[in-house]
C-alpha cells in the first residue's frame, strides 16, 4: 500500500534517539495529567487525563512481559494499574521496567511482537517511543495546553511507522480488513523532507507503483509533526492542507481510522 520514496528513505533514528523521545514523551504526558487529572480528553472520548496514564502505563507493563517471557503474554502475566491516583507513581514504575529492558537488550534480538514482519527488541523500542508520542499529546490537550512540537525526525519515523505496520495487509496483523468508504485511487503525504505515495484500492491494499508524487489524485502536506498527528487525529499546530479528491481522502481517512482504533 505505501511506497516512501527511494531517493528521501534516511537511516531510522537510533536507539539512542527512541529512548530520549520516549522518556521525554512520558514526562510530558505525566506532568500534564497530574495537573488536570479529571479533565476530559478531548481526542478520546470517554477518557479522562488520568486515564490516558493509566492505558500507557499497561501497554508498558504488557512489553515488558512480552520480552522478559519471550512470547506473547497471557492475560495475568502482566500487572494492571490501580485505578486511583496512585497510578503516577505506578507510572513511573512502569515506564523505568520498560527504559531498563530496552536499553540492556539488543535492539535485533527477538522478541514476540504483534507484527509478523518484525519479531525484535527493536520493534518494541520504535513503538513505544511512538504511543508515548501520541499519547503525551491527548494528555496536554485534557490540561488545555498546547501540544509540545515533535522532534521532526520522529515525527517523520512516525509517519513511516504508520504507513509500513498498521495499514494492512502488509502492515498490522490485528486489522484482517479495509474499508471501501471513498473511491480508489493514489495520495501523496509529504511530511516535512519526507514523501511517502499510497495506492488505495477497493478490497485491498498493495504496494503503490513507483511515480511521482504530483502524480497522484490528492495530497496531504505539511510540516512532518502536524502530518504525524493529524494521520493519527490528533489537531496539528500548524496547517496541514489536504487537497484534490475529496473520495480518495475519504478512502484514506477511514482506513486509518481502521488501522489505528
Amino acid at each position: 500500500m505505501v511506497l516512501s520514496d527511494p531517493s528521501a528513505l534516511p537511516e531510522r533514528p537510533s536507539p539512542a534517539a527512541y529512548l530520549d523521545w520516549l522518556q521525554d514523551d512520558a514526562a510530558r504526558l505525566l506532568a500534564a495529567a497530574r495537573s488536570a487529572p479529571t479533565a476530559d480528553v478531548p481526542t478520546c472520548p470517554g477518557w479522562t487525563a488520568r486515564d490516558v496514564v493509566d492505558h500507557t502505563a499497561e501497554v508498558y507493563a504488557h512489553k515488558v512481559a512480552a520480552m522478559r517471557l519471550g512470547r506473547r503474554p497471557a492475560e495475568g502475566e502482566w500487572p494492571w494499574a490501580p485505578d486511583d491516583d496512585t497510578v503516577f507513581g505506578w507510572f513511573e514504575q512502569r515506564l523505568a521496567e520498560l527504559v531498563t529492558e530496552l536499553s540492556t537488550r539488543d535492539p535485533g534480538a527477538r522478541s514476540w511482537t504483534w507484527f509478523s514482519g518484525d519479531q525484535s527488541i527493536g520493534f518494541w523500542l520504535r513503538r513505544m517511543a511512538h504511543e508515548t508520542a501520541i499519547h503525551r499529546v491527548d494528555a496536554q490537550l485534557a490540561a488545555g495546553r498546547p501540544p509540545t512540537p515533535h522532534d521532526p525526525r520522529l515525527a517523520a519515523d512516525g509517519v513511516d511507522e504508520l504507513f509500513g505496520t498498521f495499514l494492512p495487509p502488509h502492515g498490522r496483523d490485528l486489522v484482517s480488513d479495509t474499508s471501501d468508504a471513498g473511491r480508489p485511487g493514489t495520495v501523496a503525504v509529504e511530511a516535512g523532507d519526507r514523501r511517502w505515495l499510497l495506492e488505495l484500492p477497493d478490497g485491498a491494499s498493495r504496494l503503490a507503483a513507483a511515480g511521482k508524487v504530483t502524480d497522484a489524485e490528492a495530497r496531504v502536506v505539511g510540516a512532518a509533526s502536524d502530518v504525524y498527528r493529524a494521520l493519527w487525529n490528533r489537531p496539528p499546530d500548524d496547517q496541514v492542507v489536504r487537497e484534490g479528491d475529496a473520495q480518495v481522502l475519504a478512502r484514506l481517512d477511514a482506513r486509518l481510522l481502521l488501522a489505528t482504533a
